[in-house]
């Protein structure tokens, strides 16, 4: 045997991809969730560097959606030939030719420019009373 080789029973392999299809929508979701979190916490502050901050946490969250549904897509690729040789004997059980993911849409949060004044009261009192 000159490499590597995964065999799976037609039933199995039909229900490996469509349990790695839903296991991206899941994550997809997932990341959707982080995002809006994020989103959130950003309207909320107007701090120096926080921009930066989710603004490179916004780029992370994309590469990560992109690498899954890439994952997912190239192993759907690698059967897609076994897939479509064999979804006319198992249509009739619910196997379809694509198991793939649409692209990721990528995220983009919203930041606030940092262009309010916060006034600490106790804090001014003390550095006046110097």
């Amino acid at each position: 045997m000159s490499g590597s080789s995964i065999i799976l029973e037609p039933k199995q392999m039909f229900q490996t991809l469509q349990d790695m299809e839903k296991a991206t929508q899941d994550i997809l979701k997932l990341i959707q969730d982080v995002s809006a979190v994020l989103e959130a916490v950003s309207i909320l502050t107007f701090a120096i560097g926080f921009g930066e901050l989710i603004k490179a946490a916004e780029a992370a969250i994309n590469q990560v959606g992109n690498a899954v549904v890439a994952a997912n897509n190239a192993f759907n690729s690698a059967c897609r030939a076994v897939v479509n040789q064999l979804v006319e004997k198992f249509a009739s059980e619910g196997a379809k030719s694509d198991y793939g993911s649409p692209p990721f849409v990528e995220i983009s949060i919203k930041i606030n420019v940092a262009d309010h004044a916060q006034i600490y009261p106790p804090a001014m009192k003390a550095f006046h009373n110097r």
